[in-house]
């Protein structure tokens, strides 16, 4: 396992199922209470892992595809922003990796491994022509 906690084969997106329990131990780790929708799921209020800013957000992210946790504290705080000045975040994978702790962080990756074809394959069809 690398520092940044990346390996080969890693789906850095599982299914939203999978991610939802990851997502609800980061915030219990990050002392969230229930904020309010967005996305179509509930928020949560959380500390920032790298400010301690109180008014950090955890939810489903915009494209619905993980969990993302965004901090307001635009001055002072240490995430990565998307433009200068806007809010600093930090998708489930990276927030995992950096705060989550050894013991999560062996989960996660675990899970990320395997395989969830199952959830979104579709088979090719044998459409019953011959082609020769």
């Amino acid at each position: 396992m690398t520092a940044s906690g990346s390996s080969p084969g890693f789906m850095e997106y599982p299914g939203l199922g999978v991610q939802s329990r990851y997502f609800m131990d980061m915030v219990l780790k990050l002392g969230g209470k229930k904020y309010r929708q967005a996305n179509g799921m509930d928020a949560y209020r959380v500390k920032c892992p790298a400010c301690g800013c109180p008014g950090a957000i955890m939810g489903l992210g915009r494209k619905g595809t993980t969990y993302m946790l965004l901090c307001p504290n635009t001055g002072k705080c240490s995430l990565p922003s998307h433009t200068n000045g806007s809010a600093g975040g930090l998708n489930l994978h990276q927030l995992i990796n950096h705060y989550g702790g050894d013991e999560l962080l062996k989960e996660w990756l675990r899970e990320g491994r395997k395989s969830n074809y199952y959830e979104d394959w579709l088979p090719i069809k044998n459409s019953g022509r011959r082609i020769v």
